[in-house]
C-alpha cells in the first residue's frame, strides 16, 4: 500500500492517482515496487498561477503542459472561469482576481445567453456592491441571482451561496438577518449531500452569534463544530479558518497557551500559500500570542 501524507489515505501499489484527493502519486521506483508503508509526495504545479494571457496555442505552462489546440466551446470556457477561476480565488479570499474572472464569465454568459452563468455572476456582483458599501443594493442583487439559479432548476452550490449571503449580512452589520439564512444553508447541504462548505456554515454562525453578543459557550460550540467537520473532510484550509475564529475567541478569554498551541499546529501543516489572507492572519495572530 502507498500512503499519501497530505490526505492520509492508503492507495494500492498499482494506483497512479490518490483515490481520496485525486493527486498524482510519485514513487521512488516503478509502479508495484513500493513497500507496505511507503509515503509518496505530489509534484507541485503552478497551473492555476499561470496568467490567462500566457495560455495561448503552442505555449507551455506549469513546466510540463502544452496547449496544442484552443477549443471553440464557450460553455466550457464559462464553466472554467466560474469554477477554476472566480470561485477558486473567492475561496482564497482574493477579491481582485475573483472579480476579473467574474467579469470574463459575465461577458461570455451575456454573449452566449448562458442563464446559469449570468445568475452566478449576478450573485458575485452583488457581493462586490456590498464590499463597496452599497449594502442594500448588493444584497438584493445576490438574492436576485440566487432566485435565478433556482429558476433554472440547478441546485448545486446552493449551500455555498446561502452561507456567503449570511456572511455578507454579517459584514453589513446585520447578523440577525444572516442567522435566518444559515438553517436553510445547512438543510440544503444535508439534503443534497453537497457538504464541502459545511464547516463554513458552522463557523459563520459562530461569527454572527459573536457579533450579536450571544453566549460565548454557544459561539465556541459553532467553531468546534466547524473544526470537527473540516477535520473529518480533511479540508485543511477550512480547518485553518475555523481555528483562527476559535483562537480569537480564546484569546479574548485569556487562554493564550491553549490558543497558540492549537493555531501553531494547523499553521505548521502548510508548506505553501503563505501569501493568502488566511495564512497571513494566522501568522499575525501567532505573533500576537508570542
Amino acid at each position: 500500500m502507498i500512503k499519501y501524507p497530505k490526505c492520509y489515505s492508503d492507495n494500492p501499489d498499482t494506483q497512479r492517482f490518490c483515490g481520496e484527493c485525486g493527486t498524482r502519486l510519485h514513487r521512488k521506483g516503478p509502479i508495484g515496487t513500493s513497500g507496505p508503508t511507503e509515503e509518496v509526495f505530489p509534484s507541485l504545479t503552478k497551473t492555476l498561477e499561470t496568467p490567462i494571457k500566457e495560455l495561448t496555442t503552442g505555449s507551455t505552462f506549469a513546466g510540463r503542459y502544452k496547449i496544442i489546440e484552443e477549443l471553440d466551446h464557450p460553455f466550457t470556457l464559462g464553466f472554467a472561469l466560474a469554477i477554476a477561476g472566480k470561485k477558486f480565488h473567492q475561496l482564497r479570499r482574493d477579491g481582485q482576481a475573483a472579480r476579473e474572472y467574474s467579469e470574463a464569465e459575465m461577458r461570455i454568459a451575456t454573449e452566449e445567453g448562458f442563464v446559469l452563468f449570468q445568475a452566478d455572476g449576478a450573485i458575485f456582483r452583488g457581493w462586490g456592491q456590498v464590499e463597496k458599501g452599497q449594502v442594500e443594493e448588493g444584497i438584493a442583487q445576490m438574492r436576485q441571482g440566487m432566485a435565478l439559479v433556482q429558476a433554472t432548476g440547478a441546485g448545486m452550490i446552493r449551500p455555498h451561496y446561502l452561507a456567503w449571503l449570511a456572511d455578507v449580512f454579517g459584514r453589513a452589520g446585520q447578523p440577525e438577518e444572516g442567522l435566518t439564512v444559515l438553517p436553510e444553508a445547512l438543510a440544503a447541504a444535508c439534503s443534497s449531500g453537497e457538504r464541502y462548505y459545511e464547516a463554513e456554515i458552522h463557523r459563520i454562525k459562530g461569527e454572527l452569534l459573536m457579533m450579536k453578543g450571544d453566549d460565548e459557550a454557544e459561539v465556541e460550540t459553532c467553531f468546534q463544530q466547524a473544526i470537527e467537520v473540516s477535520r473529518r473532510q480533511k479540508a485543511k484550509s477550512l480547518e485553518l479558518r475555523a481555528v483562527i475564529s476559535l483562537s480569537r475567541l480564546w484569546q479574548k478569554q485569556g487562554k493564550k497557551g491553549e490558543t497558540r498551541k492549537l493555531l501553531a499546529e494547523i499553521y505548521g501543516w502548510f508548506t505553501e500559500g503563505f501569501d493568502t489572507v488566511d495564512l497571513k492572519e494566522a501568522k499575525a495572530l501567532l505573533e500576537e500570542l508570542s
